[in-house]
This record gives C-alpha cells, sequence and structure tokens, in this order.
C-alpha cells in the first residue's frame, strides 16, 4: 500500500509540474495576426474545408518556445505533407470546447495532446513560406504513404479507412456514419490499435519465433527458444506500435507487455495484479491526462476483468467454452462503465464480436501487415495486390456489420448519471462475476438493477427546469415539465465536421433519461440553430417540430410556428408571440419567440430577433413580454436588446449563448453594460458552460 500511495504522489506531482511548465497564449495575442515557425508533426486531415493538422512550433513572432498547436489550412492549401518546416501567418485562441453534464471535453483532450492552442492560416498574405523538410519524421511520411497506397489499392473509402486504421492507426477517412456501425456493434476497438491487435502481433511472432528456433540447436545452447520468442515478440509490438502513431491505447499495450516479456525473461515473478498497477502508474505518469479519458478506464477494467474472472480456476475450459465466457464476461463487467461514459451499449456486441475479432486477428490484420511490410521495402507492386485483396475480404465482415447496426434492438441507450449508481453497478458485475466458491453470486443482479431503473429526478407539477445547453456560438435550450420535454434550437452542424446535436445536444438529453421530444421548436433556418436538427431526429422520438421556415426544412414536414399559438403541459402555460401568422420570412426577425409561465416564474426564449421585432412585440404585448428569465436575443449582438425591449421584458437574469472567443465577437460588451444597468443578472454559456435553472427556486446551476 505504502508502494501504491508513493506512485500516486509522484503521478500528482508530475501532473502539477505539467500543468505549471505548460505553454500558454497571452491574451495580448488571442485571435491576433502572429507569425509562427515550425514543422507539420501530423499527417494532414483532409476536411471539406481544407486541411487540420498539429504544428509544432518552434518560434512565434521570433521568439523561441516549444509547444503545439491545432492549425486549420481553410482556403487555397498547397499539397501539405508530414515533416515540411513552413512559416505561417496565423490567428490561435486557447484550447477551448463544450461544458455540458456528462460531455466530452474537447479542452481537457486537447490539452492531454500537448496542443496548447487552435487556430488558422491566414491565407491572404505572402507569410506563409515552406521552408524545407525534416528528416527527423521519416516515419510520419511512411506512414503516409503506407496510407495514400491503401486509399489507391482499394477503391471503396470506408474499407481503406478501415484497413489504414489497422496498419497505420490513421483513422480520418472513417466518417460519422461509419462510427455508428462500430458503436451499435460493439466494435469500435477493431480500428483502435490496442491490447487485441497488439497481442495478435505479439503471439504470432512468439510462437513462430519459437517453433524456428528449435531447428538450430547451437541457436538454442546461447538462448532459449522462450527468451529469444519473447524478446522478438516484444519487439515487433513495439514496431508495429510506433508504426500506427504510437498512440496511446497502443502505449498501454506496449508497457503491459514490457512488464510480462521482462519479467518472464529474468523469471521474476509478478502477480497480474502488480503487473496492472505498475503499467497503469507508468502510463500516468507519462501522461497524468489519461485519469480522465474513457479509454483508459475501459482498457484496464477490461483486462482487471478477465483477471477476475479467470482467478481461481485449477484448469482450462475448452476454448470455444472459455473465448465465450471471456467476452459474456467483458460485457457485463464493462456495462456500468459503458452506460456512464457513452450513454449507449450494444446489445447485439457479444456475437458481433464473436465473428468479427477472428475474422480480423487471423484473417485480415495478418495480410494487411504482409502488405505494409512490402510498402516499406519497396515492393509496392505486390502490396498494391495484397492490400486490395484484404479489401475484398473485409467487404463480408462490413457488409455483416452494416446490416448488424441496422437492426431495430442492435443497441441500447441509457445514460448512469449518478455516481452511487455507477458504484453499485461495479460492484454488483464484479460479484456477479466471482470465481466459483463465492456464495451467492446471483446477489450481484441486484447491484445492477440500479443501471436499469434509476431515473434523474423530473420537475413537479407546475413547475418546469430550464437548460442552455452549451453549443458554442450557437443555441439549443431544453425546457422539462413534469411529463413533456421541449427542445429549442439544436446547435450547428458543419458539413463533413462537428455536428452539435449528435455530440453535443443528443448526449446531454440521454444523460437526463429523456427518450422522447413532445415538441421540437427551430427557432428559425440559420444554422447554429437549426444544424443539429437532423441528428436529434434521428436520435430521438420526436412528436412534434414546429418552425419559422417550414420552407427551409420540408424533410421535417414542421409546421409553421406564429403568434397566437399555446398550449399547456403538466400545470405550465406556453404562448407563442412571434412570427406573425402569414407574414413572409424574414430570417433573425421570424424566430419563434416563445414564453412559458409556471412555479411562479416565466421563460421568454427569443431566438435571434433583433430590434425591429422587439419593438413590434413591445407594440403588441406590452406588459405580457414581462419575463423572470430572458434568453438574451441574437446572442448579445448589438442589433438586438434594445433598452426599450430589455425595461419592458424586465428580467431578474439574462442568459447568453455564445462561443468563446468567437469570430463575431459576442456578446458585445455594450449590450452586457445595458443589462447590467438594469439590475439583471447575466450569464453566458461561454464562461459557464451549460446553465441550468429551476424556475421554481430559481437557482441557477
Amino acid at each position: 500500500m505504502k508502494k501504491i500511495l508513493f506512485i500516486l504522489f509522484l503521478i500528482s506531482l508530475h501532473f502539477f509540474v505539467l500543468r505549471i511548465n505548460q505553454w500558454h497564449l497571452p491574451k495580448s495575442l488571442i485571435q491576433q495576426k502572429i507569425i509562427i515557425q515550425g514543422v507539420i508533426d501530423s499527417i494532414p486531415e483532409k476536411k471539406f474545408y481544407g486541411y487540420r493538422f498539429r504544428f509544432h512550433a518552434e518560434q512565434l513572432n521570433q521568439k523561441k518556445l516549444s509547444t503545439h498547436f491545432l492549425i486549420g489550412w481553410y482556403q487555397h492549401a498547397p499539397a501539405l505533407k508530414v515533416g515540411q518546416r513552413w512559416q505561417l501567418l496565423v490567428k490561435l485562441k486557447p484550447p477551448i470546447g463544450s461544458h455540458n453534464p456528462g460531455g466530452f471535453d474537447y479542452k481537457q483532450f486537447l490539452l492531454s495532446q500537448g496542443v496548447t492552442a487552435t487556430g488558422y492560416v491566414v491565407t491572404q498574405d505572402d507569410h506563409n513560406q515552406l521552408q524545407g523538410e525534416d528528416n527527423a519524421y521519416f516515419l510520419a511520411v511512411l506512414r503516409q504513404k503506407i496510407k495514400k497506397q491503401i486509399m489507391s489499392a482499394i477503391h471503396d473509402p470506408t474499407l481503406a479507412a478501415f484497413i489504414s486504421a489497422l496498419c497505420v492507426g490513421l483513422r480520418d477517412g472513417l466518417t460519422a456514419p461509419d462510427w455508428q456501425v462500430f458503436q451499435k456493434t460493439g466494435t469500435n476497438h477493431l480500428v483502435a490499435i490496442a491490447g487485441l491487435h497488439i497481442g495478435f502481433v505479439a503471439s504470432t511472432i512468439y510462437f513462430f519465433t519459437n517453433f524456428l528456433w528449435r531447428f538450430f540447436p547451437r541457436l538454442l545452447l546461447v538462448m532459449p527458444a522462450s527468451r529469444t520468442a519473447g524478446i522478438a515478440s516484444l519487439i515487433a509490438a513495439l514496431i508495429y506500435s510506433i508504426l500506427s502513431g504510437f498512440a496511446i491505447p497502443a502505449q498501454r499495450a506496449c508497457i503491459m507487455l514490457t512488464c510480462f516479456i521482462l519479467a518472464q525473461l529474468f523469471y521474476y515473478r509478478i502477480s497480474s495484479l502488480k503487473r496492472l498497477l505498475f503499467a497503469a502508474s507508468m502510463i500516468l505518469f507519462l501522461n497524468p491526462y489519461d485519469l480522465i479519458d474513457a479509454s483508459f478506464w475501459l482498457s484496464f477494467s477490461s483486462i482487471a476483468i478477465l483477471l477476475w474472472v479467470m482467478s481461481g480456476r485449477l484448469r482450462a475450459a475448452p476454448h470455444l467454452i472459455s473465448w465465450g465466457r471471456m467476452q459474456g464476461a467483458i460485457l457485463i463487467g464493462l456495462l456500468p462503465l459503458m452506460l456512464f461514459f457513452f450513454q449507449q451499449a450494444s446489445i447485439i456486441a457479444f456475437f458481433t464480436n464473436l465473428i468479427a475479432i477472428p475474422w480480423i486477428g487471423f484473417l485480415i490484420l495478418p495480410m494487411a501487415l504482409i502488405a505494409t511490410l512490402l510498402c516499406t521495402v519497396h515492393l509496392s507492386f505486390l502490396s498494391q495486390h495484397l492490400f486490395g485483396l484484404t479489401g475484398k475480404l473485409l467487404l463480408p465482415l462490413w457488409q455483416f456489420l452494416a446490416y448488424s447496426s441496422a437492426l431495430s434492438f442492435s443497441s441500447w441507450h441509457h445514460a448512469v448519471s449518478n455516481k452511487g449508481v455507477l458504484i453499485a453497478g461495479l460492484i454488483g458485475s464484479l460479484y456477479l462475476l466471482a470465481p466459483r466458491g463465492l456464495p451467492a453470486r446471483w446477489l450481484g443482479c441486484f447491484g445492477l438493477l440500479p443501471l436499469f431503473f434509476y431515473h434523474p429526478p423530473y420537475p413537479k407539477i407546475g413547475d418546469y427546469r430550464i437548460t442552455v445547453i452549451d453549443v458554442g456560438q450557437g443555441l439549443s435550450v431544453l425546457v422539462q415539465t413534469a411529463h413533456h420535454v421541449l427542445l429549442y434550437d439544436t446547435g450547428a452542424h458543419f458539413p463533413g465536421g462537428f455536428d452539435f446535436g449528435e455530440s453535443v445536444v443528443a448526449p446531454y438529453l440521454r444523460q437526463l433519461g429523456i427518450a422522447q421530444i413532445d415538441r421540437l421548436e427551430i427557432s428559425h433556418g440559420d444554422n447554429d440553430h437549426s444544424g443539429g436538427a437532423d441528428a436529434i431526429v434521428k436520435a430521438f422520438k420526436v412528436k412534434s417540430i414546429f418552425t419559422s421556415a417550414p420552407q427551409l426544412m420540408m424533410h421535417f414536414h414542421a409546421t409553421p410556428c406564429f403568434a397566437g399559438q399555446t398550449w399547456d403541459w403538466d400545470g405550465v402555460h406556453f404562448d407563442t408571440f412571434n412570427p406573425a401568422p402569414n407574414t413572409p420570412y424574414a430570417d433573425n426577425n421570424s424566430s419563434c419567440v416563445i414564453k412559458v409561465s409556471g412555479g411562479g416564474s416565466t421563460l421568454l426564449l427569443t431566438g435571434d430577433i433583433e430590434a425591429l421585432t422587439e419593438l413590434s412585440m413591445l407594440r403588441q404585448y406590452g406588459k405580457q413580454l414581462q419575463s423572470t428569465v430572458l434568453l438574451v436575443p441574437h446572442h448579445g449582438s448589438r442589433t438586438s436588446s434594445s433598452d426599450a425591449f430589455i425595461t419592458a421584458v424586465s428580467p431578474q437574469y439574462a442568459i447568453i449563448s455564445a462561443g468563446k472567443y468567437n469570430r463575431y465577437h459576442l456578446p458585445a460588451q455594450s449590450v452586457i453594460t445595458r443589462y447590467l444597468q438594469h439590475q439583471v443578472k447575466v450569464y453566458s454559456t461561454a464562461n459557464s458552460g451549460a446553465i441550468v435553472i429551476d424556475a421554481e427556486t430559481l437557482k441557477v446551476m
């Protein structure tokens, strides 16, 4: 125990030192034009808007430094390659991300990758100059070359991206629908080079070397076959990991394999638990940010579960039974963590993995790696054909996975938002999977029951809860009553890129146990309000859709929203104040404006209305506009929030939905000052993340 505490102390100290020494972008340089010099140190990803790459900066405005930036080159991008040395004129900002309960923390992810700023190349300038190439990046250049050959040999982009992920760890060719297939079938691990792939490579080399070494008696006198095979398998695993980019899952697998092989080489008995703890300590010491990474917990938990299941057994079961037992144990053991991290679990993962893992391990992976080896020794003609054959052999498996993922029961969406439920589920699963001899193992089922039946508390009858979800420079507001849900706007969707509806709004709704949306209100047609609607409609049962721009969303069969629409849910009253019936669509000024009344307070949702519509509503509704909570119009733009409008609404709280360091510089400081002069408390998602207000207590969370 003392050793473990000492290791934890060292990790904490190392984490503190990393945070102190990490370079920070000065505030004076945020979104300012600056000149950086350095090397492209990641293979550029081709996006619909251009390229995105990691840049190792060595100088900033002629001052030396050493840090990493994530850079986008949007327009007129040249043919970029890893290892190229550039001088670039860029605009930078610190890492930012959406902050919602249960959501993915993009900022922490960037920091864990060593990225201290993000930005883009300013193309209307002659400062951008290619200054040569850095030969130190020859491995990355080789990986880029192999990927290029895979793409030319396999014409199906999905299959090519799959093979590229297996060979060189590059997965940028996989689309959002492709990832849906992996998630619904529980096969995400197939395209992440980790313990499974490295284990296959190490095992193959071990047995192959062990077999061949025995044919040479003189070599056996120098070193036993088992020790030679162990060294060869470790070297092969390290080469494969480095060729794959040495990502964090590969690092974990290599550290664990190294612990095992070294203990064998030196005939030192180390328990499996100690090896596991040592590997975890080493990984956290190298990168303490792994502690908040879901894959870290899933990787070590799966190994711990297998050790737990296999412990105390006097004899091994037949291979097929043992294989099935391990798959079932991982499915049950990881269920609480899968629901906690991803709000879903694959129901068919046991069966799909039963087919997919042997298919990949014994057929696709060996052929793909042989083709990769041929490519590295410049036998491109042979590797081209072998890659093509590998793609053809992968096609039936991919068709099987795609068909399986389309089944209505393929995955179960359910969130574990309560840590007490998570702990109970973990204890229950461990007790259920305990080795024989532990009495009444079936009692572990009671620990799993809260996973299925716990639900976050609803508002009371007559009360409602507001959540302004953090969707960056966009808008999405959730209004919950006792038994109904209104979702007002869905955030943006960028073609070929990030979808706030899919990646932010949907996970947050699942975190709250929401499976049905009674009314989806799209205030108007702008992308930052409507872009995520497709993802929401696909992910949830939506009973009705209303919008001021049905002509822009004909595929939804939406109903027009207009002033005069009213409805009541669970003792809460809803009024629509804008747009006026039978008026032409006027973009921002046609935004659906809704007033919510209940729980002794009122809420006014305003979309992107501007001063002209504010004035029109003042004339028509006057004191009816008065509300306790106001969603600030148009993200705090100068074109909205007129003094007369603020006076009429007279809110206690003003909520602004805006992205930090957004290019529109919203909210405007003059608008914030105006609200403060009216004694209004102002909150912004840019600073606070998701903002939750209970209508009865008016407590801001």
